[in-house]
Formats: structure tokens, sequence, C-alpha cells
């Protein structure tokens, strides 16, 4: 029989890309989602976190959980909005514990999303899993959301939590619009030029979720990202001597990113640098594991 996996955030394009691994490797998959219009009850099912409300058909059989639900943070931080991301979040993870844990539901693996913003903004040096998270609000909002994963365990279940950095793809994230604009001639650099800029292949991310539910030396906090690392510049010019040439790498001030994004302009002008000693020790190899590589693959239509 097969084993049953349940992905949260169903419309997102991680999701997505997980299941499709996971469902190749042999798994059934099930989503939890709160979009209506996409709701089945066959293989996608409903809940609503904010009420409690939820389909409980699919944890009876469950073996893993993969939790990836979130409402962007990227949104604006109103107190309404921060409210939003707040409950997609912990209070999700929250909410399917309290049920395995009433129903005795033997949940193997838990796995959890989370971001390398724990480090905090103004992160000093190359961070550690074991080092000490930052108290900006974003680090508060990781801390909870590793600590409603954590609450697993006490049913004696194995959690992984993600400490994802930037996902690189080119239908969504950060790299979509950096594309456009360097098809219109201008490559931004936001913020300092020298800035470490820390991120993932979608596809190298969700082939770690795969390679965590098989192999059960892999526990605990990981920090996603690429072995190589580079900065901010750096960067944009792999991409642009590649596919862009007559792009120019143009400064935007920090003033106008405070304009234009208030405090959310720190999610894209941090200067975190983390390490993937833990990641790598765990025998996982990446398929992206540099820039120019990576790009190739989201733009080898233009090859």
């Amino acid at each position: 029989m097969k084993e049953i996996v349940i992905i949260t955030g169903a419309s997102g394009n991680l999701a997505k890309s997980v299941a499709k691994k996971l469902e190749i490797d042999g798994f059934k998959v099930f989503f939890y989602s709160s979009n209506l219009n996409i709701i089945n009850n066959k293989n996608i099912f409903y809940w609503d976190v904010g009420s409690g409300v939820f389909d409980k058909a699919p944890l009876a059989n469950c073996s893993h959980i993969v939790h990836l639900s979130g409402y962007g943070v990227i949104n604006k931080w109103t107190e309404e909005n921060k409210k939003k991301m707040y409950v997609s979040r912990v209070d999700a993870a929250n909410l399917l514990f309290n049920y395995c844990k009433e129903k005795k539901i033997n949940i193997k693996t838990f796995v959890s999303a989370s971001a390398i913003g724990y480090y905090g903004f103004d992160s000093i040096g190359i961070k550690v899993e074991s080092d000490l998270p930052a108290n900006d609000w974003l680090a508060k909002l990781a801390i909870d959301w590793e600590k409603s994963a954590n609450d697993f365990t006490t049913i004696n279940t194995r959690v992984i939590k993600l400490r994802i950095s930037l996902i690189f793809t080119k239908s969504s994230g950060f790299l979509k619009p950096i594309l456009l604009s360097m098809k219109f001639g201008v490559a931004p650099i936001l913020g300092k030029r020298v800035q470490s800029f820390e991120w993932i292949h979608l596809d190298d991310l969700s082939s770690f979720i795969l390679f965590s539910l098989k192999n059960k030396n892999v526990n605990g906090a990981y920090n996603l990202a690429t072995e190589s690392k580079t900065n901010q510049a750096e960067f944009l010019n792999v991409i642009k001597n590649k596919y862009f040439r007559y792009s120019l790498l143009i400064k935007i001030p920090t003033f106008v990113l405070r304009l234009l994004l208030g405090q959310r302009r720190k999610i894209l002008s941090t200067d975190i640098a983390v390490s993937v000693k833990k990641l790598m020790s765990t025998g996982f190899k990446f398929q992206y594991p540099n820039v120019g590589i990576a790009i190739d693959k989201e733009l080898k239509e233009k090859n």
C-alpha cells in the first residue's frame, strides 16, 4: 500500500513540485487548501485554519505531513496581514498536531517550511543551525513556526524544519521580476552589491523534501541554500552575461526601497549568510549547485 503524504498549501509552486516528485516515487499525495475553487474532495481537501474547520478524512491513514502553507510575507505588513501570516503557518501546524494527538494518529514524519529569516535581518557571519534566533518580527514568526512543528516530537514524530532561502524559479518569487527587468535592459541591485545572496533551486528544494521523507537520518533544522556562495552583484552578472548582455546593473537606493516596500525591503536587502554543512552531511546532492546551471535550466528554451 502506498504511503499517504498530506501537503498543506496546495496552490503554491513548491507544493506542486513536491507533490510531483512524491507521486513519481510512489507516494499517494493529498492536499489541504483554503481555496474553494480547487477543492475536489478526492485529493484536495478544504480547511479554514482561522475557524478550526477542516476535512479530517485525509488524516486517517496519513504517514507524513509536509507543511508548506503560508500567506506570503512579501505582502504589506499590516496588522491584519501579519495575523494571516501567523495563522497560516503556526496555527495551521497546531491544528494538525492537536487532532493527531487527540486521535492518536501515527505520523512518521512532519516536514515544516521555515526561513533563514530565523537568524534576523542584521545577522553577522555565516549562520549554522544551532545559532540563536534574532528578535525582529520575522524571526519571531519563524521561531513560533518551528515551535509548532517541534510539538510533533511529543507524539514520536520525526520533525524536519526547512530554513529556506530565496527559491530560484522563473515562474514566481524573486527571479520573475528580475528576469522581466533584465529583458528591458536593467538588472536591479537591491541594497549593497556585496551583500550575501542565498538561494536554492525549486527542484533541489523539493528533491530534499522527498529525500528527507525517505532518509531517517534527516532530523531537525536545516539551512536550505546552495553550497556555492555568491553576492548579489555576482549573481546578477552571471545571468546578465549568459542571457542579457546589454542589461545595465543599476543600484536601487535604499530610500527608494523604503518608499516602495517600507519594512519589507529588509527581505530583499538582507545580508544573511548560512552554512549548509549539515545539509551536505546527509548525503544529499544538488542538481543545480550554482547560478549558471540553475539559470540554464530556467531559460533553456533560449539555448
